[in-house]
Formats: structure tokens, sequence, C-alpha cells
């Protein structure tokens, strides 16, 4: 539990923000699970002082630098209480790694910080009509994430994964933050009666879309976790590898909130 992972140090816990919407996520709901254990805490928000940047995929090592991004979720950057009060010296802080996703992953799974990050009921204005009955989403996770991932979800995985369910539910949708190629739209669209492809809307609406699905095809991406722990309805499925060699504690993280493995066809 968490207050065996964490115990504070100090009067004072700073989490660092950072990313795109799914880091941010994290930052917030361990922000807010502080807060509702009664511990003072203030966001470092730093990384928003400089003006967001779009990496060009292909170049190694670069990423992209975001805007904020839950205005989506109701939330303001001015409803958090801010680093400057205080000198670093006198706070404990929750920057990046392996601590601060297993405590975004355990804020994540309590109600009370579930319930700060609503979405409508509704999806028919991203999928249009039809939609009602359950379906499978696929998420492939492309996009900068190529010029820093230690470990990449191929195309075929995903096809083998939507292969297995594609008896269970008769409808897709699948959400990239790439153009999906020809070849992976033209073996899934044999698997089921109808299929979506979204390679073209926002990360919010992704995010949606993701969270109402019946069944969640993950990958390996934060994002993808994210949307996991906040789907309380569908079944989530989740890469039994998310990392190269050296980082087994991020690996180990994740491996702990999932149960079973899947059997390979």
């Amino acid at each position: 539990m968490l207050r065996a992972l964490f115990q504070p140090t100090s009067n004072c816990t700073v989490v660092s923000f950072s990313g795109g919407m799914g880091a941010q996520m994290i930052s917030a709901a361990i922000y807010f699970m502080l807060l509702e254990r009664g511990q003072r805490v203030l966001a470092d928000m730093r990384y928003f002082d400089q003006p967001p940047h779009s990496a060009v995929v292909g170049n190694l090592g670069e990423v992209s630098r975001w805007p904020w991004q839950l205005d989506c979720f109701g939330m303001d950057r001015a409803q958090f209480e801010a680093l400057g009060a205080l000198p670093a010296k006198a706070a404990q802080r929750i920057d990046d790694g392996a601590l601060k996703l297993k405590l975004g992953i355990e804020a994540l799974r309590l109600p009370a910080v579930q319930q700060r990050f609503p979405i409508p009921e509704w999806i028919d204005d991203v999928l249009g009509g039809g939609f009602l009955a359950p379906y499978l989403c696929i998420h492939i996770r492309r996009g900068d994430y190529l010029n820093v991932a230690s470990h990449l979800i191929g195309d075929t995985q995903f096809i083998a994964m939507a292969r297995n369910y594609a008896t269970l539910v008769n409808q897709a949708v699948v959400v990239s933050d790439s153009p999906i190629a020809p070849a992976v739209r033209q073996s899934l669209s044999s698997l089921f009666a109808r299929i979506e492809f979204k390679d073209d809307i926002g990360t919010f609406d992704t995010h949606r879309v993701m969270r109402k699905a019946r069944v969640l095809i993950g990958s390996n991406s934060q994002f993808s976790l994210i949307a996991a722990l906040l789907n309380t309805e569908g079944m989530a499925l989740l890469p039994q590898q998310w990392f190269g060699p050296g980082l087994e504690d991020l690996e180990n993280a994740v491996r702990k909130v999932c149960d079973f493995q899947i059997l390979k066809r």
C-alpha cells in the first residue's frame, strides 16, 4: 500500500508536473491523493514556463514539450498550490521515476481520485452513430514516443491480440497518434463487423474512447495505463513487456497491477 511505499520525511511534499496529458494526470492524481491524506502538497509547474514544442519523429531522444492539458477535466493550473513558498530543501520531492509511477497507480485506483477525471457518458460525437453497443479499442502508441521508447509493441502483436477477442466483440476502434498503416487497417478490418480508425482526433477524445471500451488493448505507455486504470467497466489488456533492459523498477510497478498473462495463439 501507499503508506509502505512513501513516508513523508518533511512537512511538505513537492510533486513535479511535466509531459503530456497522461504524465500530467499521474502528477495530479498523486497531488490530490496526498491532499486527501492530510499532507501539505506543492506543485512544481516550472516545466510549463517554456513554450510548447513538437518533436520531429525520427530525431532520436527528442521529445515534445506539451502545454497544460488538464483543462478538459475542469482542472486549472491555479487550483494547484505552486512551488515557490518554500525552499527546495524544506520539502520532499516526487519526480519522474519508479516511485512516481507506483504512487500514480495507487492514486488512480482510489475512487476519490478517479472522480477528479470525469468524461462525458456519450461518445457518439467522436465515433458517430451505431457505436452504442460494446466495442474493442486498440491504442497504438507511436508519434514522438518512437524517439525515446526502449521497447516498442509491434503492429503484428496488436493484430494477434485483436484476433483473440474478435469473437467476443464485433465492433472495434483503433486509436493512434500517428497514421495507421494500410496493412494494419486491412488486417483488422477483416476481423470485425464494423471498425473505425481514429488517428486524427485529439488527446482527450482518444482518452474518452479508451475509457469507454468494453475491451481495451493498450500499448506500453502511461497514456494506455491511465485509461486502463480509469476504465472501471471494461476489460483492460496490457503488454507484458514495457521497457528495455535497465528499467526493471518501472516494469515491476506496472506488472504488480496485472493478474493474468495472455496465452499466445
